[in-house]
């Protein structure tokens, strides 16, 4: 039993915070971020949406990681940035996330996963106090670093993008944002 309702509280309130501490550390990458920030996975009708995509997420990685375990950690370190999607943009459609966490990661899967193995040090660190240093360093420090790592994917995304949108407009053509199917259209190098 007690294995059950680990995993229910897992399901229905961890995804649900983990977004909320996406949330805050967004804000403070801009200025001081309010403590209530870490409840907004709860509120603003998106509750569902947020549990059903991280469900479906960690799925997807378990899913992988039993073919091996290197596409696992790759699927991992694509999906990373969905939390901070869902924080900044709720709204968005669950294959909205999964194909914007794609577009975000492509080709910065590599600095990505560099970026996670220069957090062993400090974690093995937090298992020498018993995970304190986790909880009162290491945990908010990786989350204020893939914070400021998910802004400037972000904006270099919505740059090329613009840029994108101005070629097209100078050729004559209109395409479809990135989470369009227009990209895939034609395009075989971009299968996953």
């Amino acid at each position: 039993w007690m294995l059950l309702i680990l995993l229910l509280v897992n399901i229905f309130i961890s995804t649900a915070f983990e977004v909320g501490i996406r949330r805050f550390f967004l804000d403070n990458t801009e200025s001081k971020a309010e403590p209530g920030a870490i409840f907004s996975g709860f509120t603003g009708g998106n509750y569902g949406k947020i549990v059903l995509t991280l469900v479906i997420r960690n799925i997807k990685i378990v899913l992988w990681t039993l073919c091996l375990i290197i596409p696992g950690i790759i699927k991992s370190i694509e999906y990373t940035m969905i939390p901070y999607i869902l924080a900044e943009e709720p709204e968005l459609s669950r294959k909205e996330v999964f194909e914007r966490s794609y577009q975000l990661m492509d080709g910065n899967k590599w600095g990505t996963f560099v970026l996670s193995l220069s957090f062993i040090g400090w974690q093995l660190l937090g298992a020498l106090t018993g995970g304190l240093l986790d909880v009162l360093w290491t945990n908010p420090y990786r989350a204020a670093a893939e914070a400021e790592l998910y802004r400037q994917l972000r904006d270099d995304l919505r740059r090329r993008e613009e840029q994108q949108k101005q070629q097209n407009t100078w050729s004559g053509t209109e395409q479809e944002p990135w989470y369009g199917a227009a990209r895939f259209e034609g395009d075989e190098n971009n299968l996953r």
